[in-house]
């Protein structure tokens, strides 16, 4: 399974890096493009997995306004101040807000459309919104030309996916070493965690959160216990997007998300351990600053 998912891994990761490092409007164009693309079949595929237990929802339009609402905040920094990028940003929420409420006024009083405008707003809630926090990640201090955000999203990413990728190896090795095979975690959910893998993970996520805390600017207080400490909550957080996401899967009836990315599947099932860790990775750099 490792082979067939390593060149599609190969792929995603020089592009978020060629996003990261490449500096000007070159790498924040690069970012872009992956990001809509990422959030676009993210909530698509969510909504696509909802509906299997009969949920039915708006999956295209809610898919647009979600990539295109990440996509209007890599654009809009290029152009104009921070603020006025949150400004207009608030101002296509609202937007959305009120197309709902419109769809539910001409809905001619069918309970459909309210279900499918619940449901949407769910797709964009639970996907889109936590999600973009990578972008406001991404975009701290890019305007100044200090490029701090990519660095910090460089290590959001690098310590989630360490950790996914410690427990993936520590896991199928201990599973095939170990007599009568490793003991799991909620084979009901996930039959494939394992108490091993996941303490590979730990220490994996730990490991590379100490080794990047070096990049991080100073005045973000990165210090040997506050990386081990990232290391630990990154992990724990990812741990839990990614049981979230196969609970869901499990309640649906579905293996994967989609089939859009090979090797690994869907788009949701790439990103479900950064779905908790971008906002929870956000809060915590701005109590560090306080």
């Amino acid at each position: 399974m490792f082979k067939y998912r390593l060149p599609s891994a190969i792929v995603l990761t020089s592009f978020i890096l060629a996003g990261i490092f490449i500096p000007g409007l070159v790498g924040k164009s690069i970012f872009a493009i992956v990001t809509v693309f990422l959030s676009y079949f993210a909530v698509y595929e969510f909504l696509d997995i909802i509906s299997k237990t009969g949920k039915k929802s708006y999956p295209v339009l809610t898919s647009i306004f979600s990539a295109s609402s990440i996509g209007l905040v890599l654009f809009l920094d290029m152009i104009i101040h921070p603020v006025l990028v949150l400004l207009a940003v608030y101002v296509f929420f609202v937007a959305f807000v009120i197309s709902c409420w419109l769809l539910i006024l001409f809905s001619k009083m069918d309970k459909e459309v309210l279900d499918k405008v619940i449901n949407s707003l769910s797709g964009f809630f639970l996907v889109a919104f936590p999600l973009g926090f990578m972008v406001l990640l991404y975009i701290i201090g890019d305007s100044e030309g200090a490029h701090e955000g990519r660095m910090l999203l460089l290590f959001l990413v690098a310590v989630t996916k360490s950790g996914d990728i410690g427990a993936y190896l520590v896991g199928m090795s201990s599973s095939k070493l170990m007599p009568g095979g490793n003991h799991k975690i909620i084979p009901s959910i996930s039959p494939k965690k394992s108490w091993e893998g996941t303490a590979g993970g730990l220490l994996f996520s730990i490991a590379i959160a100490v080794l990047m805390s070096g990049m991080i600017p100073s005045s973000y207080h990165f210090t040997l216990n506050i990386a081990i400490f990232l290391g630990i909550i990154l992990f724990i957080g990812g741990f839990a997007g990614d049981l979230a996401e196969s609970a869901l899967k499990r309640i649906a009836g579905v293996k994967d998300s989609g089939k859009i990315i090979p090797g690994i599947g869907g788009v949701l099932d790439l990103l479900d351990s950064l779905i908790i860790n971008a906002p929870l990775f956000f809060l915590l750099l701005v109590l560090f600053r306080l």
